[in-house]
């Protein structure tokens, strides 16, 4: 798990952190969940097991959110005393979450450098194909859908040359209908599934040829 350095560290740290509070079943403390109301049913008793259940998980949520955080962040966390894993996680967020130019800066550069060759997995290329773009599109820059496309059949272009040559001619002749980034994605998973059916099992990559 990584410590929280600053904005530097901000995403690769609010994921991992997120994905370690919902496999513990805190991640709504985070979200601000409310105080337990006394249920008319239960005994004062059982409210105040219940109570103490709910502070002691809060607890634990907070104590994870700032022990993963570096020194200097604990010690402004120290001096704020934060009552809640809420509150711990509203001060991490307002200042180390990405923003404006730093936010745009860095998506912009991941896309501008993505790069497909002989070597990568296509699954994980399209993978973080489709999450650069959505990541585009939440800081509000929307490429051309056409562009996006093209840009994709580009880069299989070098694995995939007559699947590529095919789509630049659909891309040539489509008007306002071009293949949108999802079919070609598409297009591209059924390419994967087929490859993988030709692959040659254990055995039979053990036999000898001659």
């Amino acid at each position: 798990m990584p410590k929280l350095n600053g904005t530097e560290n901000w995403k690769k740290w609010h994921h991992s952190m997120k994905l370690q509070l919902l496999s513990r079943r805190l991640w709504e403390h985070v979200e601000g969940v409310e105080l337990p109301a006394k249920k008319d049913t239960e005994t004062q008793t059982v409210y105040n097991e219940r109570l103490a259940t709910f502070r002691a998980r809060d607890a634990t949520a907070k104590a994870l959110l700032a022990s993963n955080t570096s020194h200097s962040i604990r010690q402004t966390l120290g001096a704020l005393e934060p009552a809640t894993a809420k509150e711990v996680y509203d001060h991490l967020k307002q200042h180390y979450e990405e923003r404006g130019f730093d936010l745009f800066e860095r998506v912009w550069t991941e896309f501008t450098t993505l790069t497909f060759n002989s070597k990568d997995d296509l699954e994980i290329f399209c993978y973080k194909h489709k999450h650069v773009m959505e990541e585009l599109a939440t800081i509000g820059f929307r490429i051309p859908e056409g562009v996006v496309g093209y840009q994709f059949v580009q880069f299989m272009s070098g694995r995939y040359p007559i699947w590529a040559s095919i789509k630049r001619q659909q891309f040539g002749n489509c008007g306002d209908e071009c293949p949108s980034i999802d079919e070609l994605i598409s297009g591209m998973a059924r390419i994967l599934r087929k490859e993988e059916k030709m692959k040659p099992s254990g055995r039979e990559a053990a036999l000898p040829t001659a």
